[in-house]
């Protein structure tokens, strides 16, 4: 995985360079490469270690910006003016742009896992993005935005449909990607875009349905399940903390009850984290029983949120997902 990405800009406030520092010790990443334009989460940045920067930054820096403004900040130089007293908090969208928007290829539409943001897809992104696709998430509801989540599956999936229809230019295809739990929403969004008659092509990133049923790889491996992606963490503050836990226990309940069923139209690519907990050879036999064609599935030699910084899906996916 490349550190540089686009051209380097050198800080230009010792804010700034601050900032950068922070950033440095955090990623591992030598600070004369970090340039002020760079992404956080595509240099390796991910929600808890987003904790650190921020308790970090807040120390450093002398001030006290709440977490959630630093998942919208995500270049050195917007979290410098965060520091400087901007505000860059956003409202909840259904659909966000998380690419530049001028390629000549497909929309693609990314449904993040459990109680997580798209900025989990922020380097898978911005690979495909220099390939000329078009990158759009579904964001969360009741995540960072201070809005009570959806009250159901059907409620969040007829949003993001209804999202879907009106941003993309080209009703006649579809491309729905799900990581984890965002698998659920993804193929949910992809059975009502069949029955309006609007082809999907579907892909599924190292999602498990009816995890209790699954055989594991290891005896010792206690519970398995994949649905809480990344433990919440304990030291923020109590009003985002609350939002975190709702959202995170609304979404892994869906997940429980969730048994798949694929439209006849959809189109389904697996991509498998060789490191998940479950047999995927097991699996893959559960899944294609919920679908009336062959599924194709690839495994990549990574973990189960890994697998988003992968060079080797950004291969599977140019070569033979999206082609």
């Amino acid at each position: 995985m490349d550190v540089l990405i686009g051209d380097y800009i050198a800080p230009q406030t010792k804010i700034e360079q601050e900032i950068v520092h922070i950033w440095s010790e955090l990623l591992g990443i030598e600070a004369s490469k970090i340039s002020r334009n760079a992404n956080f989460f595509e240099l390796g940045g991910h929600s808890l270690l987003t904790v650190k920067l921020a308790t970090e930054i807040n120390r450093r820096c002398n001030t006290k910006i709440s977490l959630d403004r630093f998942f919208s900040a995500v270049t050195v130089e917007a979290m410098a003016k965060l520091c400087e007293g901007y505000d860059t908090a956003k409202s909840y969208q259904v659909i966000k742009p998380i690419s530049l928007l001028h390629g000549d290829k497909d929309e693609l539409f990314m449904i993040p896992g459990v109680a997580s943001t798209e900025n989990d897809f922020a380097w898978l992104a911005a690979q495909l993005s220099a390939h000329g696709y078009r990158i759009y998430a579904c964001p969360h509801k009741g995540l960072l935005d201070g809005t009570p989540p959806y009250n159901s599956v059907e409620e969040n999936v007829t949003a993001i449909v209804n999202g879907i229809v009106q941003q993309s230019k080209d009703t006649q295809g579809i491309r729905l990607i799900g990581h984890s739990f965002g698998g659920l929403l993804a193929l949910e969004a992809a059975n009502q875009l069949s029955e309006q008659g609007i082809k999907v092509e579907l892909i599924l990133i190292d999602s498990y349905f009816e995890q209790h049923r699954q055989h594991k790889k290891h005896a010792a491996i206690d519970g398995g399940e994949i649905s809480n992606d990344k433990p919440l963490p304990k030291d923020i503050d109590s009003l985002l903390m609350c939002q975190l836990e709702a959202l995170e226990r609304r979404q892994s309940q869906w997940l429980r009850d969730y048994i798949p069923s694929v439209h006849p139209a959809v189109t389904v690519k697996y991509a498998y984290a060789t490191q998940s907990n479950f047999c995927i050879e097991s699996y893959h036999r559960y899944f294609e029983k919920h679908h009336d064609k062959a599924v194709e599935y690839t495994s990549i030699n990574a973990g189960h949120m890994d697998i988003l910084k992968s060079d080797d899906l950004v291969k599977l996916m140019l070569e033979q997902y999206l082609d």
